[in-house]
């Protein structure tokens, strides 16, 4: 946007009264003459439905060009605005908008109008959003084919039967087929997708030579279902849901001089079904990594 006459100015003005608090605008532009520009800032507020200017009119054979510009709606409510030239006792319309509660009109030179949400979102269309569709789109109600101008079945529903018995995705029997008001089986869920616990001890624990240490673990960072206690029981794993599992240990056992070092993990605390031994690592510490 770009002012070059001592009688051009930018105005902005509310299509109403505010509830609250009047709408805050902040305007950043270059001035100049010929080639010499150098950036400026301006800012002002709304007056409701009085026109308030955001940018003053240039020097004489100056010009003004507008880099950025934001408006936030700080009212209670919704405000209309409208951005316009004002060309001495002429006004030009540039820009209309509805603001929600807290959304802001942003102006840049580089992208134009945008809104942005009270959560820093770009509003999808830049705020003025898509028109409505005209007509329907009928769906279910017929049991004619669709054609350019309806689309209709009354079948139109992803459905399905429920599976036998041993299906491995759970999807429960009693539920019924997809209808015309039911697209698919509301508990069509893929289970066992998420199902892990990861836990760990966040003390040293003390080993005695040629003892057998079970390791408790009395934090947790995530259990999604049930797999670890950290008040009983803290060094067991239990597989609350059939099926098969990944299992990964790691330790870190301070420097020694001497001896070995060997880590189990034990189904049911006595059979062992994964193992690993290292020698002793010259007086460093050693870390180590065991799967099954």
């Amino acid at each position: 946007m770009l002012i070059d006459a001592t009688t051009q100015t930018l105005e902005i003005k509310l299509a109403g009264a505010v509830n609250s608090n009047e709408v805050p605008i902040v305007l950043a532009f270059i001035e100049g003459e010929a080639s010499n520009f150098f950036p400026t800032l301006q800012h002002s507020i709304s007056n409701g439905t009085t026109e308030v200017t955001v940018l003053n009119a240039p020097e004489p054979k100056g010009k003004r060009m507008v880099k950025f510009m934001y408006i936030r709606n700080t009212d209670d409510a919704t405000v209309t605005l409208t951005l316009q030239l004002a060309d001495g006792a002429t006004n030009r319309e540039i820009y209309k908008v509805s603001l929600l509660q807290d959304e802001t009109l942003s102006y840049t030179d580089t992208g134009g109008f945008k809104i942005i949400d009270t959560d820093g979102n770009t509003k999808v269309g830049g705020g003025g959003g898509f028109a409505a569709p005209t007509g329907s789109i009928d769906i279910g109600d017929s049991a004619t084919e669709g054609s350019l101008g309806s689309h209709s079945k009354s079948d139109h529903q992803h459905a399905f039967s429920a599976p036998g018995a041993g299906y491995p995705q759970d999807v429960a029997a009693a539920e019924a087929d997809g209808s015309a008001s039911t697209p698919a089986r509301s508990d069509h869920v893929h289970k066992n997708m998420d199902i892990g616990a990861r836990v760990y001890n966040d003390a040293a624990i003390t080993l005695t030579t040629n003892v057998v240490k079970f390791l408790t673990f009395n934090q947790e960072r995530y259990d999604t279902d049930t797999i670890h206690s950290t008040s009983s029981n803290t060094d067991r794993l239990t597989a609350t849901t059939a099926g098969k599992y990944l299992i990964s240990a790691t330790v870190e056992i301070e420097s020694n001089g001497t001896g070995r070092r060997n880590l189990l993990i034990e189904l049911n605390g006595s059979t062992a079904i994964a193992e690993q031994e290292w020698d002793t690592n010259q007086n460093a510490i050693t870390r180590m990594t065991l799967t099954t």
